[in-house]
């Protein structure tokens, strides 16, 4: 017998390279809210009804603003030159509290009709009903005990490469959409 070894030498599996960084779109905003403040000097006091608002000021391919929130889009989406975001309103609080106005970008999309069909299921329950079905209990921000939906809003941008300059310190506000 020789000392040959008749085993076979097994194949180094390379794992295949990571997927590509998804693409980002940046949404300028400036918020400010009311209320909210302690009804009293005890531990565990209710609060006053918070309210938010919020202005959108920019939707841009780079960042750059302080107030900025990035969104995770499709390759469709971040080469249109007109992007529509499906915002989200809802209230939410606790046994102490609630606040109005709070607000969550759903959906990014290239078409205005798009984004109304995603605003109009999320209006009419039937997204909430849809994605409970296909995938059992699914987190929502405005379901819940305290959480309740306050409205759906579309937003049309023109999608810049930068954000525009911060004016704010002068008194001037610019909002393009």
């Amino acid at each position: 017998m020789s000392g040959t070894n008749h085993t076979k030498k097994k194949a180094k599996t390379v794992p295949p390279p990571p997927p590509p960084p998804p693409k980002r779109l940046y949404l300028g905003y400036k918020t400010s809210s009311s209320g909210g403040q302690r009804e009293s000097d005890e531990p565990y006091s209710s609060r006053s009804p918070e309210y938010i608002e919020v202005t959108f000021t920019s939707l841009s391919r780079e960042s750059g603003t302080f107030f900025g929130h990035n969104i995770e889009v499709t390759d469709e989406v971040y080469a249109a030159d007109e992007v529509y975001l499906v915002v989200v309103r809802y209230r939410d609080g606790d046994s102490f509290g609630s606040s109005h106005g709070n607000w969550t970008v759903w959906a990014a999309v290239a078409t205005e009709a798009e984004a109304i069909k995603i605003a109009g299921s999320i209006t009419d329950g039937s997204l909430v009903k849809e994605e409970e079905k296909a995938k059992g209990r699914v987190y929502f921000p405005w379901t819940g005990y305290f959480n309740g939906l306050e409205g759906v809003e579309v937003h049309g941008f023109r999608v810049a490469t930068k954000p525009p300059e911060d004016t704010s310190e002068f008194g001037v506000t610019v909002f393009r959409h």
